[in-house]
């Protein structure tokens, strides 16, 4: 790792690994982002350009573009940042939600999309039209991270007991509360079939969700609890696996049997 800043500890909150096989991690209390060449075995920091305010940090959470450009969603605005010296490349300015938990880009690089912090509601920047879509959902709803599915929907983990949606055709965010009661989600993540994968948190389950029928799967843990923050979808297998690791120290692989 590279050397933390002075006084912050650095903690890692997201990673990522791009189509060169560079990884990319961001040090969330030190704002910082980092880049391994994992050939080299060489870090790097991103930092900002000289000429970006002093109150724009780099930490949280991103989305990396097939450039290698980071996209975010702070401070009022979209914003596409130079993988390589971190200078601002565009801007978009927002009107109802001031930044994202979540950020993604989409499979065809179209859009960007998060569930808006602290408000209820979604971001979504569409860069072929300029169009940028802000629309709320329910009191406590509380989108977070997630991404696009093949069609161009945007599904969010709702932290308030729902997974959500923006129907990127109507233009309308669709919420679908979770089967079971007093639970939450904190990432969703959309396989090649257009189906919808979420672990319920302390919940016990993890969810599958079929958009055609409006119908979920729960699948049961072999424990009680579940803490799920990040999984993986395996589109290589027939039918599509996922694999998450709990928070509390399990690696879950989930196979389905239809």
């Amino acid at each position: 790792m590279p050397e933390p800043a002075e006084g912050a500890l650095p903690g890692t909150h997201w990673i990522f690994v791009d189509q060169k096989g560079s990884i990319w991690g961001s040090e969330n209390w030190a704002h910082n982002i980092w880049t391994l060449d994992a050939k080299m075995q060489d870090f790097k920091r991103v930092h900002w350009n000289v000429q970006e305010p002093v109150n724009s940090p780099m930490g949280g959470n991103y989305a990396l573009d097939d450039e290698g450009n980071i996209w975010r969603c702070r401070e009022g605005e979209v914003a596409r940042i130079n993988g390589a010296d971190g200078s601002r490349m565009q801007t978009v300015k927002t009107k109802k939600f001031a930044s994202t938990y979540g950020s993604a880009i989409s499979w065809d690089y179209r859009y960007f999309g998060g569930g808006a912090w602290p408000r209820d509601g979604m971001v979504i920047y569409d860069r072929k039209t300029g169009e940028v879509f802000e629309p709320e959902t329910s009191p406590n709803s509380g989108p977070a991270r997630g991404e696009f599915d093949p069609a161009g929907n945007y599904w969010a983990a709702g932290r308030g007991g729902s997974l959500v949606k923006f129907d990127i055709k109507e233009k309308l965010a669709h919420e679908y509360p979770l089967p079971t009661p007093y639970t939450s989600l904190y990432t969703a993540r959309a396989d090649k079939n257009g189906e919808v994968w979420a672990g319920e948190l302390n919940g016990g389950h993890y969810l599958r969700f079929d958009p055609k029928t409006e119908q979920f799967t729960a699948y049961t843990l072999p424990e009680p609890f579940s803490m799920d923050r990040e999984s993986w979808i395996d589109n290589s297998t027939s039918p599509v696996s996922v694999w998450y690791v709990d928070h509390d120290g399990w690696l879950v692989h989930i196979q389905p049997l239809d």
